[in-house]
């Protein structure tokens, strides 16, 4: 796995393994960011299941002001802090926090915090997608300007949130919903 873009292009991250984690490809990576362009630039980037941080990696190397990766697996967060290391990223735009996604968004909502962009990765064995894109159309505010859900299915979203659903893209087994608020 590499950094395909940007300042770090071509910086080799580590991967890791287990049954719970599936890294986004590069050609699924490379073509969310790519569609980001200019909505990344100096933003603030939210990567929630953040496995080896590839996506948020992805993000700095091309001009995210600030990356925030999520990940509740220790040895996921230490791996994600391994990758920023061999990058040589600035310490000072990222944070690396151990927790479980929902629980950091109720608490991210409380504090009335806002990203340009949230990007989540659930395991496809589980119903977080469908979790995470429910709390974020719920809010009483926008946490986010653009919200990208990685996941094994189209997504259904409630009433008020669909003319957010702004595209679907497949690339096989893995469906990319995009939302802009």
């Amino acid at each position: 796995m590499r950094v395909i873009g940007g300042r770090y292009h071509g910086r080799k991250l580590k991967g890791i393994r287990g049954d719970q984690f599936r890294p986004t490809t590069q050609m699924v990576k490379g073509a969310i960011l790519d569609s980001l362009y200019g909505d990344v630039q100096d933003g603030s980037f939210l990567d929630l299941f953040a496995g080896s941080g590839g996506v948020g990696i992805e993000a700095l190397s091309r001009g995210a002001g600030k990356a925030v990766f999520v990940e509740k697996s220790r040895r996921a967060a230490d791996i994600i802090e391994e990758n920023l290391g061999k990058c040589g990223i600035d310490p000072g735009s990222y944070a690396v926090i151990r927790n479980d996604a929902i629980d950091f968004l109720r608490r991210e909502a409380e504090e009335g915090k806002k990203y340009r962009v949230i990007f989540a990765d659930p395991p496809y064995s589980t119903d977080m997608a469908m979790q995470v894109m429910d709390f974020i159309c719920n809010l009483d505010y926008r946490i986010c300007r653009i919200l990208i859900i990685e996941c094994a299915q189209e997504l259904s979203p409630p009433p008020e949130c669909c003319a957010n659903l702004k595209r679907i893209k497949s690339y096989g087994q893995t469906y990319v919903n995009y939302f802009r608020f």
